[in-house]
């Protein structure tokens, strides 16, 4: 299973498909090398593990409007089980501070990989609703976890089990 891509501005209701965790982070300000690694990174993880990974920054944005790429990834951010947010890169994260916002409120599972810095005093704010994890591998693999727990799927199993 490979990471999920966009075809055009269409959303497919992913639960039908698989766990799906969106990879929510710094896209704009940031080197591009630094914005997509950690997604091609965490979405063959998870691939590893049957799930799919949501990559907004993999979908075409020529010719939207702001209000327009924010509604595709809103519904995109709506029909996945769990949130897998980067804020390990010191940039600015604008549009990641909303969309960790709103899934907690919408009551998704969302893990924040820090990367060791200090979590922004908004993310404490939001604690127990949002996990902080500091090492990117447990990041991935506690969104994981969480995303299967909302779907009823089977636990993801232990390492050389």
């Amino acid at each position: 299973m490979t990471s999920f891509e966009l075809e055009g501005n269409d959303v497919k209701l992913l639960s039908d498909i698989a766990p799906a965790i969106y990879l929510a982070g710094a896209i704009d300000l940031i080197d591009p090398a630094l914005a997509l690694g950690w997604r091609r990174d965490a979405a063959a993880r998870l691939a590893g593990l049957g799930l799919l990974a949501v990559d907004p920054a993999r979908g075409p944005v020529a010719g939207l409007s702001p209000a327009e790429i924010y509604a595709r990834n809103r519904a995109l951010l709506r029909s996945c089980s769990a949130v897998l947010a980067e804020h390990a890169f010191p940039v600015p994260h604008y549009g990641t501070t909303v969309e960790i916002e709103e899934a907690a409120r919408d009551g998704l599972p969302v893990v924040v990989w820090t990367g060791g810095l200090p979590a922004p005093m908004y993310l404490l704010r939001l604690e127990p609703r949002v996990a902080i994890e500091p090492d990117f591998g447990r990041a991935v693999l506690l969104a994981a976890e969480l995303a299967m727990a909302r779907v009823g799927a089977a636990a993801i199993p232990a390492a050389g089990a």
